[in-house]
């Protein structure tokens, strides 16, 4: 008799894991000097109904944390936006050897009950004056998650307009 209040324990956590993949957001910010009042943002010639949306998410938390976007305004921030599945890490370093290479973002291992295929959001931005910027912004956002795309984008904008405005 005392099988079934362990089968049913069992059952319940694999359902519970099976699509709940949410990472924290991962933020990496070097140093920077601070914003100015006014920034322009770049998105590319050709940005996609994901990368607009996160604009825009990531615009009204620039406001809110005092820095306005102007098309006008000589520093610019440069956003890109990336989705790639979380098994996938990010390195710069072509070395064979996984204990030694340098990774911007390591692959995630899979959870035992996970039954979703979760992905890694991205974003990174980068702010510079003309081409010369001293020191340049480069801030870098992540999480890996299976649930959906848009709140998690939302997430990530939340996070890395915050990151970048405190100062």
């Amino acid at each position: 008799m005392q099988f079934f209040p362990k089968a049913f324990l069992l059952i319940s956590v694999v359902a519970v894991q099976a699509c709940a993949v949410s990472t924290p957001v991962r933020l990496s910010v070097p140093r920077q000097s601070a914003l100015p009042d006014a920034v322009s943002l770049d998105l590319g010639p050709q940005p996609g109904p994901a990368l607009t949306a996160f604009a825009n998410r990531f615009t009204r938390q620039l406001n809110e944390g005092g820095v306005t976007v102007r098309s006008d305004a000589p520093y610019r921030l440069t956003l890109t936006l990336s989705a790639q599945p979380s098994l996938a890490g990010v390195t710069s370093d072509g070395g064979s050897d996984p204990k030694a290479i340098d990774w911007q973002s390591r692959p995630r291992r899979k959870g035992l009950f996970e039954n979703c295929a979760a992905d890694r959001l991205r974003a990174v931005a980068v702010g510079s004056i003309g081409l010369n910027a001293n020191p340049p912004l480069v801030a870098e956002a992540e999480l890996d998650s299976c649930k959906d795309r848009t709140a998690e984008l939302d997430r990530l904008a939340v996070a890395l307009a915050g990151a970048i405005t405190r100062r």
